[in-house]
């Protein structure tokens, strides 16, 4: 838990709120991304935060877009995130899956 930045006391008779863990795990979370992004050799996943899906290291920004959300069949979210992530589709997307 301390990892992840989520301050507690063994001592205390109050149990860390799951939310409140939650919220501080994807915040270190998404501060370890955000430093990975900027070394010198990681030109996808730079790519991936800064042009593809900047929001995700905002707060609240973070899960599945919606264009993901609205297709139901896994194989075709797979193949979706794949062609959205090398940034071949531009605007709405249309599936035919």
């Amino acid at each position: 838990m301390q990892a992840a930045g989520v301050e507690f006391s063994l001592d205390s008779r109050d149990p860390p709120q799951p939310e409140a863990v939650r919220r501080a795990a994807l915040r270190r979370y998404q501060q370890r991304v955000a430093t990975a992004a900027q070394q010198p050799r990681a030109s996808q996943l730079r790519h991936y935060f800064v042009v593809v899906r900047p929001s995700c290291l905002e707060d609240g920004g973070y899960g599945r877009p919606a264009y993901i959300e609205a297709v139901r069949e896994r194989h075709c979210r797979l193949a979706l995130t794949e062609l959205c992530s090398h940034g071949t589709v531009h605007g709405g997307v249309s599936a035919t899956c």
